[in-house]
């Protein structure tokens, strides 16, 4: 099984991009397309640190360009924490916004599963969105990846999506809702993308699916090792390969190992040939293949991770679900 080609992007640390929240601020301020395309809401700027009653700031007030409703923006460097989660709720309270975006480096399970709260009662959408840098050579891409929002969001009038951006979202909504039934995922949005993240329960492993290839396109699920350490994810690869080879290649058919020596992350993985464009037949097979096999796929690779994380790095947490 050939193994899909990735590019190289290296993950750069947000602080090295955006040295001050302020600076995030300033940028998300000047590319509200770049959020509206990854809550599916066309939003316009409406001031930075904007004031309102009770002697309080908002990050960014924007509003829903086909109507006007306000949307309050609250950002965060780090993990996401209670003093901006509630500091979000504060705002919305206080400037009668019923749309509501929290941005920051990662989005905790606890603040998703309360968002998917929050969005199951009437009147209020929160969206959370990640914030992320990669370096491409000389480049250095920043990006914006939405990790919980309404369950429902197609329901609102939307952003308008580029036509290959929303092949991938019809591609990718039915399998998303899927494995948020089967408990692969606690998020219940899909990317307009080629490739989707699922928690993997270690900071920097997370399991994925997705399109790869150019003129050789393939459907792949994988286990992405990309911790903060180069060093690190080889061993967490190797120690996986050389554990428990033999087990994993008797449950999954044409796995292969990606160990990527040059590049600081690794990857574990099956694939079939498929791309987006196919016909519609074929994506709805590519789409049953990947229902089946992501669920077998993280039950065979799992077990074998928790025990090679758990040897090679005693003292962390224990994983999650």
């Amino acid at each position: 099984m050939a193994i899909p080609e990735f590019g190289k992007l290296e993950r750069v640390p947000v602080r090295k991009v955006w040295p001050l929240e302020a600076n995030f601020t300033n940028w998300l301020a000047a590319n509200m397309d770049a959020l509206s395309r990854e809550v599916g809401i066309q939003l316009e700027l409406v001031q930075e640190e904007t004031p309102i009653p009770g002697n309080m700031r908002v990050d960014v007030l924007a509003k829903v360009s086909e109507t006007d409703e306000y949307v309050v923006i609250e950002n965060q460097m780090e993990e996401s924490d209670n003093d901006h989660f509630a500091g979000l709720l504060n705002y919305a309270s206080h400037s009668d916004a019923r749309i509501l975006i929290l941005v920051a480096g990662r989005i905790t399970d606890w603040h998703r599963r309360t968002m998917d709260w929050l969005n199951d009662a009437d009147g209020i959408r929160i969206y959370g969105v990640e914030m992320s840098a990669w370096r491409n050579g000389s480049q250095v891409e920043r990006r914006l990846d939405l990790v919980a929002g309404p369950n429902k969001r197609m329901e609102w009038s939307g952003y308008k999506y580029p036509a290959d951006k929303q092949k991938y979202l019809d591609f990718f909504r039915p399998l998303v809702a899927e494995l948020l039934e089967q408990g692969i995922t606690q998020r219940n949005v899909a990317k307009p993308s080629n490739d989707q993240e699922f928690p993997g329960g270690f900071d920097g492993i997370t399991y994925h699916c997705g399109f790869w290839g150019g003129s050789d396109p393939w459907f792949s699920i994988y286990l992405w090792i990309a911790t903060q350490s180069q060093e690190f994810n080889k061993a967490i690869l190797d120690a996986i390969h050389n554990w428990h080879k033999p087990s994993i290649e008797s449950e999954l058919a044409e796995v292969w190992w990606d160990r990527r020596d040059k590049q600081r992350m690794s990857a574990i993985g099956i694939s079939i040939p498929g791309s987006i464009e196919d016909s519609d037949e074929r994506l709805r097979e590519i789409r049953g293949w990947a229902t089946e096999n992501i669920l077998k796929f993280k039950s065979v690779i799992q077990p074998c991770l928790d025990q090679v994380m758990l040897e090679l790095q005693p003292n962390a947490l224990e994983p999650s679900p």
